[in-house]
């Protein structure tokens, strides 16, 4: 009897020290479970980086519907439409989106003799004036005699890319260092500006060559 109590007893001893070992946990090296897992980190942020609304752009060029008028630019470029009301005196302008060193596309901003006028008689009144270079009535007026006879007007000399003309200058930009090289054209009577930043004036060159790559389709 007492033979069979302690035979049952040494069993049962097997028994549980057998259960213990095989549902022992796992021990987890530390810091595994993140390098097993993969991790949108990268991917969130680059959602998240992205503008919330981007103009189609199709083969034949990116529509401006302000204008009627296509533009066709770099591929790596997107285009973000600006919100800002009324920005240098435009009724419309839209921002390039492209991380790169400098020279590269900053703006396109549309311009018409009543948007300047709202601009410049609102300035300081209902809106705060632009803290940089902005064109009034007596630029825009001038600059589009000049362009229709072909000829210079003061600083902004007519230059010819393709098969267009267009005003270059250059200006400094409000609170850094950097240059904006400025290309103004004219189609009826719509001025149109486009900016490329450059990291000083010794960048022109290269900011002619990229605007070369830059066209307006009407």
């Amino acid at each position: 009897m007492k033979k069979t109590i302690l035979l049952t007893a040494i069993i049962s001893a097997f028994f549980l020290v057998g259960c213990t070992t095989n549902n022992q946990p796992t021990i987890q090296e530390p810091n595994q479970a993140e390098k097993d897992q993969p991790t949108n980190t990268v991917q969130e942020k680059k959602e998240d980086s992205e503008p919330t609304e981007i103009t189609e752009k199709t083969d034949s060029g990116f529509l401006i519907s302000e204008v009627g008028i296509k533009i066709v630019f770099p591929d790596e470029y997107t285009v973000t439409k600006n919100h800002e009301t009324n920005r240098r005196g435009s009724f419309a302008s839209y921002d390039f989106s492209y991380k790169s060193p400098l020279p590269t596309f900053q703006e396109i901003q549309f311009f018409n003799a009543e948007s300047i006028e709202q601009f410049t008689a609102n300035c300081g009144v209902d809106t705060p004036c632009f803290f940089g270079d902005y064109p009034d009535s007596e630029r825009y007026n001038g600059q589009k005699n000049a362009f229709n006879s072909g000829n210079d007007y003061g600083k902004y000399k007519l230059k010819k890319f393709g098969d267009r003309n267009y005003f270059v200058s250059n200006s400094r930009c409000t609170g850094d260092s950097c240059v904006i090289r400025e290309y103004t054209t004219f189609i009826d009577n719509t001025k149109i500006d486009i900016w490329i930043t450059m990291e000083d004036d010794t960048q022109v060159n290269a900011a002619d060559s990229l605007f070369k790559e830059f066209e307006i389709i009407e």
